[in-house]
C-alpha cells in the first residue's frame, strides 16, 4: 500500500500511524472536534484509506481509550511495584508517598487524551464501564500493594485523574496551528 508520501507501508503501519493521528488529533481538537479528514491528513493517508481501516471515528476513540488505559496501568504498575520495594523495609510507605510517587510529569498529547476519553465517558455508557472497570482494577491492585482497604485505593486513583485535569488547567492554552488556521479563518 502507498501513502501519501509514495512510500509503501504495511497494514498494519498504516493503521498505526492512524490511531496515532487520531490521538494527536484528539488531544488537541477534541474528540467532537475532530473529523475524520483531519485524522487521514495528519497519518498522511487518503479517507478511503482510513475507511480500509477503520469504520467509523468511534473505533479510534476505543483504541484511544486503550493507549490512556495501557499509559496509566504502566504507571500504576511502576508505583506498586515502587510501593513493595519501599514496603520490604521497616516502615511501609503511606498514601502520602504514593501521591508524590503519581505526581510525575506526562507528555501533555497524553494528558489531554486523557481528559477527552473522560469527558466522552461521560455521554457513552459502554465507554464509562470501561473506565470504571479501570479504576476498579487499578485500585484492588494499589490497595493490595499497601496492604490496605480498597478505599485507599480508589481515593489514590482519584487523586491521579484529579490530579491530570488540574495540570492541564494550570497550563497556558495553546492550540495547534491547524485548530489556530480554523479559528481565525485560515490566517497564523
Amino acid at each position: 500500500m502507498r501513502n501519501l508520501r509514495g512510500s509503501r507501508t504495511s497494514g498494519g503501519e498504516v493503521r498505526e500511524r492512524i490511531i496515532s493521528a487520531a490521538c494527536r488529533c484528539f488531544s488537541e481538537e477534541g474528540y467532537a472536534g475532530t473529523a475524520i479528514h483531519s485524522v487521514s491528513r495528519e497519518a498522511g493517508i487518503t479517507p478511503s484509506t482510513f475507511y480500509n481501516h477503520f469504520a467509523s471515528k468511534r473505533e479510534l476513540l476505543e483504541e484511544a481509550t486503550s493507549r490512556v488505559i495501557a499509559h496509566d496501568e504502566g504507571r500504576f504498575s511502576a508505583v506498586v511495584e515502587e510501593v513493595g520495594r519501599r514496603n520490604s523495609g521497616s516502615v511501609p510507605l503511606g498514601p502520602g508517598e504514593i501521591f508524590r510517587l503519581l505526581e510525575t510529569r506526562e507528555p501533555r498529547q497524553m494528558t489531554r487524551l486523557r481528559i477527552e476519553v473522560w469527558a466522552e465517558a461521560v455521554r457513552d455508557r459502554e465507554l464509562r464501564s470501561r473506565l470504571e472497570g479501570w479504576i476498579r482494577t487499578a485500585a484492588t491492585a494499589v490497595s493490595r500493594s499497601l496492604g490496605n482497604e480498597e478505599a485507599t485505593g480508589e481515593q489514590l486513583v482519584s487523586f491521579y485523574l484529579g490530579l491530570s485535569l488540574r495540570r492541564e488547567l494550570e497550563r497556558p492554552a495553546s492550540y495547534s496551528s491547524s485548530s489556530l488556521r480554523r479559528r481565525t479563518g485560515g490566517r497564523p
